[in-house]
C-alpha cells in the first residue's frame, strides 16, 4: 500500500504542467451535481451486482464442497479494518488510485478513444485488487469512475471513490452492523436492492444517452486485442 502511494505520487510528479492540467480539467455543465448524484446510485447498483455474483459463486462452490467465505470477507466493503486501514482505504487509497488509473493511465489511453480508455483502465483497476471477487467489483466501479473522470473531472471521480469506500463501506456498513445479526444481512440487502432498482430505472430512462455515448466512443475490437498482446503501442 505504501508502494502504491509512492508510485502514484511519482507518476504525478513526472507529468508536465500541461499534462497535470489536462488530468484535472473540468467540463463545465449546468447540471453536474444532479448528474453526479444519479451516478452515485450506480455505485450502489454495482455493489448489489457484486453481492449477487458473490452469492452465486458461493452457491456453485458449495455444490463442490468448497466455500468463498474468506474471499467474501476480504472483498466486503464493510469489513472491520481498524482506524489506520480505514483512513487509507477511505481517503488516501481513493486519491492515489484515481491519480494512477483515471489520471495517469486513462489519459494515456484516451488517444485510442474514450470508450477504450475507460474500459481498459477499469479492467486494470479491477485486476489490481487481486482478489477474484474484488476484480469483478473493481472493474464495475472502475467503469463508473472512468466515465465520470473523462466526461467531468477526476476531482469528481475522487469524491465518488471516497464516498464509495468511506460512506458506503465504513459509515453505512457500520450503521447496519449495529443491528442484530439476524437483521443486518437482510436490511443491508434491502438497502442495496432499493439502490439497484433506482439505478436500473435510471438506466432505462437514460438508455438512449448511454447507447449514443457508447456508439460515439466505441473503439475497434483490434484495439483491445492489441492491448492484451502488444508490449508497446
Amino acid at each position: 500500500m505504501i508502494a502504491g502511494v509512492l508510485i502514484g505520487v511519482f507518476c504525478l510528479l513526472r507529468l508536465t504542467v500541461q499534462s497535470r492540467r489536462s488530468i484535472f480539467s473540468k467540463i463545465e455543465t449546468k447540471d453536474d451535481s444532479r448528474r453526479i448524484f444519479k451516478i452515485c446510485i450506480y455505485m450502489i447498483m454495482a455493489q448489489m451486482v457484486f453481492s449477487l455474483i458473490a452469492a452465486a459463486a458461493e452457491l456453485i462452490l458449495n455444490q463442490l464442497g468448497l466455500s468463498m467465505d474468506t474471499l467474501t470477507e476480504l472483498a466486503s466493503v464493510g469489513s472491520d479494518m481498524g482506524i489506520m486501514m480505514m483512513i487509507y482505504a477511505g481517503f488516501v487509497g481513493p486519491v492515489v488510485e484515481e491519480l494512477v488509473f483515471r489520471g495517469f493511465l486513462m489519459r494515456r489511453f484516451e488517444k485510442y478513444g474514450k470508450g477504450f480508455a475507460v474500459i481498459v483502465s477499469a479492467v486494470l483497476f479491477g485486476v489490481m485488487h487481486g482478489n477474484p471477487l474484488q476484480i469483478v467489483f473493481g472493474t464495475l466501479v472502475g467503469l463508473i469512475l472512468g466515465y465520470i473522470a473523462i466526461e467531468y473531472s477526476i476531482k469528481w471521480s475522487i469524491i465518488l471513490h471516497i464516498a464509495n469506500n468511506f460512506i458506503l463501506g465504513d459509515v453505512i456498513g457500520g450503521l447496519f452492523g449495529l443491528l442484530p445479526d439476524d437483521v443486518e444481512g437482510i436490511a443491508f440487502t434491502v438497502f442495496l436492492g432499493i439502490g439497484f432498482v433506482i439505478g436500473f430505472v435510471l438506466l432505462i430512462i437514460r438508455r438512449k444517452e448511454w447507447i449514443s455515448w457508447l456508439k460515439e466512443n466505441a473503439a475497434p475490437g483490434s484495439y483491445y486485442l492489441n492491448a492484451l498482446t502488444r508490449l508497446r503501442q
